[in-house]
């Protein structure tokens, strides 16, 4: 068999694998099988390295989140919209779809002029989930056209909308027009410290919070000349934004993944003060994350210089290789909290 047969049945085989093929496909910016020829030229065994990459759990970082600087950069349009109709049936293609017509508030990027557009997606998507329209919210959208023909298509499925609510809806549209505003400016530059500013003030903003933690955290990635670029944002903050970044932690009430990504940037653990919000992440969000439990049950440890804690916690680490992670994990936690408690 050929070199380019192989290739060609590798591409089927992840056309198959919907979690890979979508992330193939905004790596090389395609949609679907029939636009996969253009990856044909790229050697075998990048093809390889990139297939084992892609389907890795070791890869959560990096590569299976668009992030809001690839929606930016390469949606076609960005639009406010409020969905009005939507409904399912066979829309020029063999198969099922849902068709949701878009009343355009505000254009963000694009032509001003478009009123509204039918936006086609698959309800049958699993990773990522297709995306959200209920009828009569303000969803901020990234589209894309099919490469196919002219029908409008969310990009990135559930990461291409973003639901615009209460007092921070004016605030997120204002954020997306300085980034844009920014990234038209900024010459390819990958490291871009107004990026980096960018996303610092942007955390305070609850709709837009998670998507600049993550590019703190992991940074952002491209795929240029068979290579990943990746930007280090977090590793390009000042101690001033670090600073700013480690108030903003201590103002809140409670915290979610993405304060935990946050504190791993700042990586100061000797202050009391985060004691309690992770005691109050751990008893309400660690089942919905359990990667970061150990984590975080270490974290207090380090704070509190709970050595039966951290003796626990490394007993557990060395039961995962026996045993599903998820189905004990609570058990461990709920051991763990009790060992707490005992020592206030």
């Amino acid at each position: 068999m050929c070199k380019g047969e192989n290739q060609r049945l590798i591409l089927e085989y992840l056309y198959d694998q919907d979690v890979v093929i979508y992330r193939m496909n905004y790596i090389f910016k395609c949609d679907r099988l029939s636009q996969l020829k253009n990856v044909i030229k790229y050697p075998l065994p990048i093809l390889i390295i990139l297939i084992s990459l892609l389907i890795s759990p070791s890869a959560h970082g990096l590569m299976d989140v668009v992030t809001i600087i690839q929606l930016c950069e390469n949606s076609e349009l960005i639009l406010v919209t409020i969905p009005v109709k939507s409904d399912t049936g066979v829309f020029n293609r063999d198969y099922q779809e849902v068709r949701t017509i878009l009343k355009v508030i505000s254009v963000l990027k694009g032509d001003p002029k478009i009123k509204a557009i039918s936006n086609f997606h698959s309800p049958f998507i699993s990773c990522p989930p297709p995306p959200n329209y209920p009828i009569g919210d303000t969803i901020l959208t990234f589209i894309v056209k099919e490469p196919s023909g002219n029908r409008y298509i969310t990009y990135a499925e559930a990461y291409g909308t973003k639901r615009l609510t209460g007092k921070h809806y004016y605030g997120c549209i204002e954020k997306i027009n300085d980034l844009l505003t920014i990234m038209n400016k900024s010459d390819d530059d990958l490291e871009n410290p107004l990026i980096v500013e960018w996303l610092v003030k942007t955390l305070k903003n609850p709709i837009l919070k998670w998507d600049c933690a993550r590019l703190l955290r992991f940074g952002d990635y491209e795929y240029n000349d068979y290579q990943f670029v990746i930007r280090h944002y977090g590793e390009l903050l000042s101690e001033k934004q670090r600073l700013e970044i480690y108030d903003f932690i201590l103002d809140r009430n409670e915290i979610d993944i993405s304060e935990l990504w946050l504190i791993e940037i700042v990586d100061d653990l000797n202050d009391y003060r985060l004691l309690p919000l992770l005691l109050e992440y751990l008893d309400k969000h660690t089942k919905y994350h359990l990667t970061m439990a150990t984590d975080v049950m270490t974290w207090i440890c380090e704070i509190k210089g709970g050595k039966a804690g951290l003796k626990l916690i490394e007993e557990y680490k060395k039961e995962i290789k026996k045993i599903p992670a998820d189905r004990d994990i609570l058990e461990v936690i709920r051991r763990f909290k009790i060992l707490m408690q005992s020592q206030d």
